[in-house]
């Protein structure tokens, strides 16, 4: 992806009051956030009619459908992997066991 200088590639992004992780593939579910940057010099506004401030600062936000968002604060994380899942894609790339078969006399 053509990120911009200073753009991270682990964060996740809430997208429809749903958090969805860098690593998901984009498709029937939506898309995945490709990168994220923060801008300090920008602020975000709630669009409601007193434009209330939502705080210093936002995060810009690549999708993987090419769409891109500005997010407040809050609405983008580090995404680490758990522990669970580690340990799952350790023992998918690892290969099977050993096939042991008993002699039937």
């Amino acid at each position: 992806a053509n990120a911009p200088e200073g753009a991270v590639f682990d964060h996740a992004a809430q997208l429809h009051g749903k958090w969805v992780s860098p690593w998901r593939r984009g498709g029937p579910k939506g898309p995945a956030p490709l990168w994220c940057k923060w801008h300090d010099d920008m602020d975000l506004a709630e669009d409601d009619d007193a434009d209330t401030p939502l705080g210093r600062g936002c995060w810009e936000v690549q999708w993987s459908d090419r769409t891109a968002s500005y997010l407040a604060r809050d609405d983008v994380r580090v995404c680490v992997p758990t522990r669970e899942r580690l340990k799952a894609e350790a023992q998918a790339l690892a290969p099977p066991p050993p096939k042991r078969a008993r002699r039937v006399t």
